[in-house]
This record gives structure tokens, sequence and C-alpha cells, in this order.
């Protein structure tokens, strides 16, 4: 397992230089914010908020992952994919995987993992809303404005498996505020994604057409850290239509749903009240359950 402490600095001028205008909040939205409310702030059905994701031709599980894939040619990124300034003023430590788990006699081969030691295949750059940057060993993804989101999705894809990946929050993060792990992924508007939010909440949904249905609608759990510098590792199992949600190795929950049996990988951010609201992922790792 690899422990990685990530030094991302800038300074406190530069920071507001680049901060983006403050966003209006609806007070009608702000007012019902509280930890333990599991509303959906975001709009219904907009499968995203900005010209991202960038989707990488499906890879089958059978095939080996490439050393170095290159970026998609025809996409929304721009040209410039240089470690964007924002990314570098973050500090933050991210969670290792726990060494021991309940699942760790289930697990089979490795299909696929990343350290984020490239880019890789992952659409890093600059957009209206979003912030994408590899270095260090780490993938910083930067959400720019409240009431947005955005996600980005690569071209490995499994059917049965345990995926997980390690994050942290270097800036700490606001109520609402949220991110995720997408899988078992089709195209931009049909996929299941485990999410968890910085109330300590968590919640397992399917999309179909953009439209967001709860297999296990947000729920409180000690589980999830909180505040700055919070680590945590998301994780989730899938066997045939059975699913399963954990985080830092303790199970929350688990559900059934037929409606997608395999397809790719993507990471989820969305700020609800946070100014460049910053998520640290690394170590995604997905193996095969037998």
């Amino acid at each position: 397992m690899k422990r990685i402490a990530l030094v991302l600095i800038l300074s406190v001028s530069l920071l507001s230089a680049c901060a983006p205008r403050q966003a209006v909040i609806d007070s009608g939205v702000a007012a019902t914010l509280t930890a333990l409310v599991p509303t959906s702030l975001l709009p219904a059905g907009r499968p995203t908020s900005t010209a991202v994701p960038l989707i990488m031709p499906a890879v089958s599980p059978d095939t080996p992952a490439p050393a170095d894939t290159p970026a998609p040619e025809n996409t929304a990124a721009p040209a410039d994919t240089a470690t964007p300034a924002a990314a570098d003023a973050l500090t933050a430590t991210v969670a290792a995987p726990p060494a021991n788990t309940a699942a760790a006699n289930t697990t089979g081969a490795l299909i696929f993992e990343d350290l984020f030691d490239t880019a890789g295949p992952w659409a890093v750059g600059d957009t209206t809303d979003s912030n994408v940057a590899v270095s260090g060993g780490a993938l910083t993804y930067i959400q720019k404005n409240p009431g947005t989101f955005s996600y980005r999705i690569i071209g490995r894809q499994g059917s049965d498996f345990r995926a997980e990946v390690s994050t942290a929050l270097p800036k700490g993060c606001g109520s609402g505020d949220k991110f995720g792990l997408m899988f078992r992924i089709l195209d931009a508007n049909n996929y299941y994604i485990f999410q968890i939010d910085c109330d300590g909440r968590y919640r397992l949904m399917r999309f179909v057409g953009g439209a967001g249905t709860p297999l296990i609608d947000w729920t409180q759990s000690t589980a999830i850290k909180r505040g700055a510098n919070a680590a945590n590792t998301l994780r989730v199992e899938t066997k045939a239509n059975s699913m399963a949600v954990f985080i830092n190795g303790e199970q929350l929950g688990a559900a059934s749903d037929s409606i997608f049996a395999s397809g790719r990988f993507g990471l989820w951010v969305g700020s609800n009240v946070t100014n460049n609201f910053a998520v640290v992922f690394d170590e995604l790792r997905v193996y095969q359950i037998p």
C-alpha cells in the first residue's frame, strides 16, 4: 500500500486572485442545510455542469492497462494541460487503504490500478467550473463554484469487482459539498455512484438518462472522517446485482439493482457552498471478485 504526503503550496494572495466570484446561493436552499437533511442541492436531471466529463474509449477488464495512455484528442479539455497554479495550493495526506478488510478473502486478480504518477487517461486542465491536475503522485480535483459539479470518466471497466480509492480534503469543506466514485458507467447519463459529503453522510445512486434514484439515500455514518485534512478510503464491491459500499474498511450498506451489469469508472466532485472545493484522489485500484 502506498502512503503519500502531497505538498502543494500557494500563497494567500494567489488563491485570492484565482478564486472565482462568489456565487449567489439561494436563501431557501441555504436555510435547509443541516447535517441530517438528505436533500439533493443540485438541479435534478442535470448530467454535468461543464463540458466535461471526458470519456476514454472502453477497455475490457481482460485487456492489460497501457503504461501511459495519451489524453483523448477531440475533447473539451484545454490544450494546455500543465499542472494548474490553483492545484499547487494544497497540502494533504491521502488515506492508505486498510490493511485488513472484510473482503480480503474474496478479492481476485487486479484488473487495474492508477497511482496517479502520471496523468495517464485522465483529462487534466482547467475548465469553467473545474481544475484537475496530476502531480506528486495524486490527482487534485478542484470544483471552483458553489452549486456546480463535474466528473471525469476513464476507459477501464469491470463487472464484478472491488474498487477503492483514497481521498483527502486539504482545505476542508462545507455543508453539502460532496464527492464520489462512479462505476458501471455506460455514458455520461447512465451510471452508479457512491458519494460521501462533508456532513458525514453517504449515499448510493443510480442514474438512468440523467435522472437519479437513490438505492441508499443519504445516511449519517461516524465512519466518515470530517474536517480539514480528513482522509477517507471509499470502496465499492459488486457481484451480479449486489452492491456494497465501504468507508475506511467498514461496510456502510448494501443494495441490489440489475440495470447496469458492467461499465467504466470515474471520479465526481460537487461544491454546494465552498469556493474552490478541493479533493485529492490517490491509489485507485480495481480487483476482480470471483
